[in-house]
């Protein structure tokens, strides 16, 4: 809510000196218990005909508060909060949800879009409901007469809720999770099947190779992203020698069409490819978009880390992931995504990751190995770069967006959406969703790397901020701080971007392909001996 919208008058307002006998209700003006509860939607109305807009004002539309992590901002607390409800309540697409004590909807719209579930808000104040507004400045007659009154009370609250939570005897995240228990005789199918889901996913274990393992009691953000650009510089490389940088650069795009290369050499050489990428690419991951190497659709006003971190967050809920769950992660990259979603879910979630420098850090074969290792019933989430269904292989100009990408992101060949999805099946999973999340959002998940498209949370990627990463990193090379090759490096990585927002332009590649797909159970077969 910005300062002119809190200026506009606004009817309800006019009564505010009448109203101000709120305060009258409480202890700190001789107010008493029983004369709150015998009057309780008097005071209840009151207070937030008085209150609302300047919680808009200074708190947004969410009017909770949440627990934070070390760098995260309160806005992405606050989402998190809110997506933690609607993985608690196990929401799905179309389910019907009733949230009691609404406010003005704030948490109701960014659950609802989260999860696309079906969500009526209910709420027994006619002022939250039209979301008036209140007014500007009593000094000048345009806020009513008392309106200082209910920002001083509002200050009292303030300070109030430091008080109890620096003291500890106060809490306003206290939260619980209630289920009407299921008789045998009331069950119907539509719930039934929900809530075998539910139980069929309680004891979800894998078999796994230990490599980064991670719990919410132990992570250790120091280790994690790397951002500035000497520790780009010093990174560069990887695991590989930094004399011998420049040649690994010249042996990694000779495997590419751009280069003279062979999608047949790419797949025999497919670990070498990989490795000599990853070890090359890392850094600047690092240093351009943090932690997570993917990619999100983001809502109007909604940051780029908001969308990085909510798009983890619907992986977790799609999951339905509970406390205690172990979970695999299948090519982890340096574990953020990982660890947001560890400690978003307080899963056990061990990372796989075939890569040293990566490791030291933080496709149909391995869709049948994950098969085998999960139990029935138990599910595997795939978050995947796709061509699309308008992709034509007989086009030039798509085939070369095509082999850019493949250049610039260590490929050595992308499938097209239904070759995926038809991966799952041959692997032995039913596929329970399949769906290119960018769809549902008004802006592209290739706008980060558009230059022209300046943003100060990943200005690294405008044109600004590439012209300057390239003169720091030429500046490095040459004075032999950065290994030689670097520049070479940063060109690639310039071509993959290019090639990205090529594909997502012309609507031929989307790198947000996400599939569900659940490992059948057998007739004789049940999951936690319950069903």
């Amino acid at each position: 809510m910005s300062l002119l919208h809190f200026f506009i008058p606004n009817f309800y307002f006019l009564s505010v000196r009448l109203s101000i006998r709120y305060v009258n209700y409480h202890e700190l003006n001789g107010g008493e218990e029983e004369s709150r509860k015998s009057n309780y939607t008097d005071l209840v109305n009151k207070y937030y005909d008085l209150v609302t807009s300047f919680y808009e004002y200074g708190w947004g539309d969410s009017f909770h508060f949440a627990g934070r992590w070390p760098g995260e901002t309160v806005r992405e607390s606050i989402k998190r909060h809110q997506h933690f409800m609607a993985l608690q309540l196990g929401l799905k697409e179309g389910m019907k949800v009733l949230d009691v004590g609404c406010g003005i909807g704030g948490p109701l719209v960014e659950i609802a879009r989260f999860s696309s579930a079906l969500i009526t808000g209910l709420n027994n104040n006619d002022y939250q409901i039209s979301r008036g507004q209140v007014n500007t400045l009593e000094f000048l007659r345009i806020a009513p007469a008392g309106s200082m009154r209910v920002y001083n009370f509002l200050r009292t609250a303030s300070e109030g809720l430091l008080k109890g939570g620096r003291e500890g005897i106060f809490t306003a995240n206290f939260f619980i999770l209630g289920r009407k228990p299921v008789l045998a005789r009331e069950c119907n199918s539509e719930w039934q099947c929900w809530i075998n889901a539910a139980i069929a996913s309680d004891d979800r274990k894998v078999r796994c190779i230990n490599a980064l393992h991670f719990h919410t009691s132990y992570i250790n953000l120091e280790v994690m992203s790397k951002t500035g650009a000497f520790d780009l510089a010093s990174g560069l490389g990887g695991s590989i020698g930094k004399d011998q940088v420049k040649s690994a650069v010249e042996q990694y795009v000779k495997y590419h069409d751009l280069h003279g290369g062979e999608e047949k050499s790419r797949m025999l050489n497919y670990t070498d490819l990989v490795n000599k990428y990853y070890d090359l690419a890392t850094s600047f991951y690092e240093y351009g978009w943090g932690d997570s190497f993917h990619f999100a659709g983001r809502w109007h006003e909604e940051t780029f880390c908001e969308s990085i971190k909510r798009h983890q967050h619907f992986i977790a809920l799609q999951l339905g992931l509970t406390k205690g769950m172990k979970v695999l992660d299948v090519g982890c990259g340096i574990g953020g995504p990982l660890i947001e979603i560890a400690r978003f879910s307080s899963t056990l979630i061990t990372g796989l990751n075939n890569n040293d420098y990566q490791m030291s850090r933080g496709k149909r074969g391995v869709y049948r190995e994950i098969h085998r290792v999960l139990k029935p019933g138990q599910y595997f989430a795939l978050d995947e770069w796709c061509m699309t269904d308008r992709f034509d292989p007989n086009n030039a100009k798509h085939l070369a967006i095509k082999a850019e990408i493949e250049l610039g992101d260590g490929l050595p060949d992308i499938r097209t959406t239904r070759q995926c999805v038809q991966a799952m099946k041959d692997a032995g999973f039913e596929v329970t969703f399949a769906k290119d999340l960018a769809e549902d959002f008004p802006c592209p998940w290739y706008q980060p790397m558009d230059p022209s498209h300046f943003s100060w949370t990943s200005f690294q990627c405008t044109r600004p901020g590439r012209f300057i990463t390239r003169a720091i990193l030429n500046t490095l090379e040459f004075l032999h701080i950065a290994p030689a090759g670097s520049m070479r490096v940063y060109h690639f990585l310039q071509t993959a971007s290019e090639g990205l927002l090529k594909g997502g332009r012309e609507g031929i590649f989307t790198a947000t392909f996400f599939v569900l797909g659940r490992k059948p159970v057998q007739e004789t077969e049940t999951v936690n001996g319950d069903l």
